[in-house]
């Protein structure tokens, strides 16, 4: 099936063009990055740890697909560094099996990233009664059949910038400059121990964009502080577990905010984006766009857009705010496309 081409015409070359990266030398041939994806197709075990997180040869052969799809950018799923705390399960050669992975998606000129995470908070009940976080604040639960324990207070990198989910008193709490501490260190040790031409990124999530979070002012020191540290690319990505909607409301406003600070800081914009004249539009305020879900249904979505072929993504009867719903869409895509064969929900 292929995707809707009945929208007013517009030019997808700037979405072509390439992007290069001023810290680390590297660049990209397009200004497409697929977002991370939960493929949820690696090995489990309730009792032998040794055989969790093995890779299927399904996975790998579907980021053949999206190696094929003229993505300038893959960032991979994410690839969990303790396997006592998931985001998931699923029922194995773990060193080649990645290696494959990275050897399709980069087959054809993709710059390809790795997603290392802990899932802190976000681990299910069922996997994890105790999972730790930056704080004990929770998630509230209950939809989807899961529900999520009470973390214990740690470090966790990606929720260091909430305000809601760190102790009062965490040494990384209260204002902006102690909030970036922990990342700042994190920038400083990766630099100790790689090349100069070694790649670094970091996503941020609509949910930081609430005021609770942080304003205007708060901003504008995070992205000051993310281009000192010499982060090549920034992601402002789109809704959590708790507020999937969050991205109409509240990341184009926070991209230009980012944009007017950043010089050097390479700014990704994902969630929402489906059509070459929204995309081109974003591309005023920002430097590339993230597809997550557009290409678990059309793995060459990228190449058909750029090509002219199509002028944006398949339309999908089901409601997109749904988190949950377009979860499991993406999954039963993903698990087809491994099978070359593509399920669509652009006619239910």
């Amino acid at each position: 099936m292929s995707s809707s081409t009945d929208l007013e015409h517009a030019s997808p070359d700037r979405l072509g063009c390439k992007l290069s990266f001023a810290f680390s030398g590297k660049s990209v041939k397009n200004r497409f990055l697929k977002s991370s994806t939960s493929e949820c197709m690696a090995s489990f075990s309730e009792t032998d740890i040794d055989r969790c997180g093995i890779p299927f040869a399904e996975l790998v052969n579907l980021y053949r697909h999206w190696g094929k799809g003229s993505i300038g950018h893959i960032i991979t799923g994410n690839i969990m560094i303790n396997c006592a705390h998931l985001v998931c399960t699923a029922c194995g050669l773990r060193f080649d099996r990645f290696s494959g992975i990275a050897l399709e998606a980069k087959r054809h000129g993709s710059l390809v990233i790795a997603q290392l995470c802990h899932p802190g908070r976000q681990t299910p009940l069922h996997l994890q009664a105790f999972p730790i976080s930056t704080g004990d604040v929770g998630i509230r639960g209950g939809d989807f059949g899961t529900d999520f324990g009470k973390p214990r207070p740690a470090t966790k990198i990606s929720t260091v910038l909430l305000r809601n989910s760190l102790m009062p008193r965490h040494s990384y709490g209260g204002n902006m400059k102690n909030r970036m501490g922990l990342i700042s260190e994190f920038r400083e040790s990766i630099s100790e121990r790689v090349a100069k031409d070694f790649i670094v990124g970091i996503k941020i999530n609509a949910v930081e964009f609430q005021e609770s979070t942080f304003g205007s002012e708060e901003a504008d020191q995070l992205s000051i502080e993310l281009e000192q540290r010499c982060f090549d690319f920034v992601e402002l990505s789109d809704g959590t577990y708790e507020d999937w909607t969050m991205h109409h409301r509240h990341i184009a406003s926070h991209a230009k905010l980012y944009s007017k600070r950043m010089r050097q800081t390479r700014i990704y914009v994902t969630g929402g984006l489906r059509s070459i004249r929204g995309m081109v539009r974003a591309l005023d305020g920002v430097d590339g766009i993230g597809l997550a879900r557009p290409l678990c249904q059309e793995s060459h979505l990228c190449s058909y857009l750029l090509s002219g072929r199509v002028t944006s993504a398949s339309a999908i009867k089901i409601n997109m705010d749904d988190f949950h719903l377009t979860s499991v869409a993406a999954l039963i895509q993903m698990s087809k496309a491994c099978s070359l064969l593509i399920w669509v929900l652009s006619k239910m």
